[in-house]
């Protein structure tokens, strides 16, 4: 193509048509401004085409991640409302006259604990490496901001506030007046009368009910966030 550009330009040269060879000479340069942009184009598809690639292999890693949050925060919401129901029942005792029932003693094992909930971002963090702004679907990316930046923050937060209370408050008391105490299992005082009448106690428990019922809130909320967003993400073509 070169070797043909160059004869005719000698042709014209030498018939000394300065007006044939001006025109020739702008269709030259309009070829090569015409290569140019269509060589940048298709580098752009190009761009475009691995960083649409390397978006969707990020969407797959965050579907596998909240996949694994459906699982935990599903076994989480298990364990933490039956600590809210143990709770519960040890509340009622300690403000009535009855008998000391069977379970009493593992209920105790299961009040004001924290639990931790291990969630996943790393399907994110991608998304961000790679600029969660070349992510077209604005409803889509809208989602994953509230769901990671503020849903999985509300849950951490959550669970620092049960943390506190469990670190700061529960197990002193239970190294001043507990003989024995497994985490989730069972817990004896070392003087029943004592404990079972101590307001302090009673007051501390009720007072826990608020952060155990947020932190299950938050747990359900997260819950259904991470699925209806594992259905977005799959129907969408991104």
């Amino acid at each position: 193509m070169i070797t043909i550009f160059r004869r005719v330009r000698e042709k014209l040269i030498a018939s000394g048509s300065v007006a044939k060879y001006l025109l020739y000479a702008i269709g030259e340069i309009l070829l090569v401004v015409l290569g140019i942009l269509i060589a940048l184009q298709i580098n752009n598809w190009n761009e475009d085409a691995k960083t649409r690639g390397s978006i969707n292999g990020a969407l797959m890693e965050v579907v596998q991640d909240l996949e694994s949050d459906v699982k935990v925060l599903s076994d989480e919401i298990v364990k933490r409302e039956n600590d809210l129901q143990a709770q519960l029942r040890v509340i009622r005792f300690l403000e009535s006259d009855t008998q000391r029932y069977d379970s009493l003693y593992t209920d105790l094992g299961h009040v004001l604990l924290k639990r931790n909930t291990p969630l996943l971002s790393n399907g994110y963090d991608l998304l961000n490496d790679i600029g969660i702004s070349q992510l077209k679907d604005a409803t889509l990316r809208e989602r994953l901001v509230i769901y990671y930046e503020v849903i999985h923050e509300e849950v951490e937060n959550e669970i620092e506030d049960d943390e506190f209370e469990f670190e700061e408050n529960w197990l002193p008391y239970v190294r001043n007046h507990f003989r024995e105490w497994e985490f989730g299992e069972f817990a004896y005082p070392n003087d029943d009368d004592y404990v079972f009448n101590d307001s302090y106690f009673l007051t501390s428990l009720k007072i826990n009910l608020n952060n155990i019922r947020g932190t299950l809130e938050s747990h359900r909320i997260a819950l259904n966030q991470s699925v209806n967003l594992i259905k977005l993400i799959n129907e969408r073509q991104i």
